[in-house]
């Protein structure tokens, strides 16, 4: 693979887009290879964790405006268009847990990437935009409805119809990052890697749960319709000799 780097930590799957002379700009090429690692992970039941990630100049800069400007129609540039957004609605369906080490702009394109992953994990040094309305177009591969999802839609018009570039703390602020490291005292490459090691000790069914739960409730699900799914997959686990040697674990260090 040329425009993504991928390897594997245990079961902690890490793509690092990888164009850096043009910021790490969307083109075919990259959707191609996007879609093959896509139908890996889809059936891979062993990766519980996702990272997606750019470097310091750009987590990713949008679509490669210089490929893509040479389409001119509608009909050329829609099916492009709804490529791409497949993929970003393959990645928010994968039942892994899936992050956006966000460490630079994370802008148009790059920022509907971000909102397609479960969790956004910023930089103090990153920012955030939807900046399509600044080359006079809508977002393009479902970012809209997702950050609406986000941060709710009276929000989210705001962030889509201004145009603004935000700094990760009031990507914060208004919901669009879910986690913001301080760089103060360690890099933050060590900074997140010590903020997701808690997550990597979790097993790959729990996760996996969670993850299917929240689509549903996303799809409208009540808690009337879940508790019982909810209610057999604890009793499946309270089986389980991890459950036994964590609660041993606990009574130990209570003073049983």
């Amino acid at each position: 693979m040329e425009t993504v780097m991928y390897h594997k930590k245990g079961d902690v799957a890490i793509v690092q887009f990888h164009r850096p002379t043009v910021r790490n700009a969307v083109n075919q090429q990259m959707m191609s290879e996007l879609e093959q690692l896509l139908s890996e992970w889809e059936q891979d039941p062993q990766i519980k964790i996702i990272v997606f990630q750019g470097d310091k100049n750009a987590f990713v800069s949008g679509g490669d405006l210089e490929e893509f400007h040479q389409l001119h129609t509608c009909a050329e540039i829609e099916p492009i268009m709804k490529r791409m957004g497949g993929i970003l609605e393959r990645i928010h369906q994968l039942p892994a847990l899936t992050i956006a080490r966000v460490e630079g702009p994370a802008v148009g394109g790059g920022c509907e990437i971000a909102m397609s992953c479960d969790w956004v994990v910023a930089s103090d040094h990153a920012t955030l935009g939807m900046i399509q309305v600044r080359l006079g177009i809508t977002t393009g591969w479902g970012g809209a409805a997702r950050l609406m999802k986000k941060v709710g839609s009276s929000t989210a018009m705001n962030i889509l119809l201004s145009g603004k570039r935000y700094s990760a703390r009031e990507g914060m602020e208004l919901g669009m990052v879910d986690f913001l490291l301080d760089e103060e005292d360690k890099s933050f490459e060590d900074q997140f890697d010590h903020w997701l090691h808690p997550y990597t000790k979790l097993s790959c069914s729990l996760i996996r749960h969670y993850k299917q739960l929240a689509k549903q409730v996303e799809k409208g699900a009540s808690s009337s319709e879940l508790f019982e799914r909810e209610a057999t997959k604890c009793g499946l686990l309270w089986e389980t000799e991890e459950h036994r040697l964590a609660v041993d674990s606990f009574l130990i260090r209570r003073g049983r």
